[in-house]
């Protein structure tokens, strides 16, 4: 968690110098989610390891891996545009670590990571009404 929390303020301060204007807002928003999608998609990963395989991770182990992998591609993930190599790098980071780290089989582990994708995209999907809502109180 350590490791999370510093790569997510490192992220935070240097995302800052993107930012135009409400500077605060935003960064608050950065932080908030570089801090706790790794949290969500580890408890995601978690049950549907669960459900799928029936073979247990320690959710402390499990998080850890997500926690390194994101906050591994957190401290280049600032820079414009580098999100298109830098999230799927996290992904085969994750992968790795619950195949190396946690024991489990690629297939299983390429399931978990492939639902656990769509149900992270539908449940952002859900909050576009949400999110518009709030650009438009922030800007």
């Amino acid at each position: 968690m350590g490791f999370l929390l510093a790569s997510s303020l490192f992220f935070t301060v240097a995302s800052f110098t993107c930012f135009r204007e409400n500077h605060w807002v935003l960064s608050s928003i950065f932080f908030a989610n570089a801090l706790l999608m790794p949290v969500i998609a580890a408890g995601i990963a978690f049950f549907l390891m669960l459900l799928i395989v029936g073979r247990r991770i320690p959710f402390e182990r499990l998080f850890a891996i997500y926690a390194f992998a994101s906050g591994v591609t957190l401290l280049v993930s600032w820079i414009p545009f580098s999100i298109w190599l830098t999230e799927p790098w996290k992904w085969v980071l994750i992968g790795l670590g619950m195949v190396k780290g946690g024991g489990l089989m690629w297939r299983q582990t390429i399931l978990i990571l492939g639902v656990s994708l769509v149900l992270l995209i539908l449940f952002f999907r859900a909050f576009f009404p949400v999110a518009a809502f709030l650009r438009e109180l922030i800007y």
